[in-house]
């Protein structure tokens, strides 16, 4: 069962505090989870080309949270950008694969 890297999302306009926005996630036992602080909902996007996981976009609900799943592709040192589409803005924050 992977371990859960909780990535706040902490306003409307997809703010993710430092030094969650470059989060580092093992390849080996990690997933991310994606935490709507009395905020959202939103939308999280990877290039649907090049993503870490199974899934390229993630629904987060107002007020809640959206998991991963395991990584699936990457190796270490690798980095995927991605957008977190809101009420009010877009953010881009990243990933970076670990052992």
């Amino acid at each position: 069962m992977p371990r859960s890297q909780h990535i706040p999302i902490d306003n409307d306009t997809g703010h993710v505090p430092a030094p969650h926005d470059n989060k580092p996630i093992s390849k080996a036992n990690d997933e991310a989870v994606w935490d709507a602080v009395n905020c959202g909902p939103f939308t999280v996007i990877f290039d649907p080309q090049r993503h870490p996981f199974k899934d390229a976009k993630f629904p987060v609900s107002k007020g809640g949270s959206t998991p991963s799943g395991p990584v699936v592709t990457g190796e270490p040192g690798d980095e995927f950008e991605y957008k977190i589409v809101g009420p009010k803005t877009t953010n881009d924050p990243r990933i970076i694969i670990n052992r």
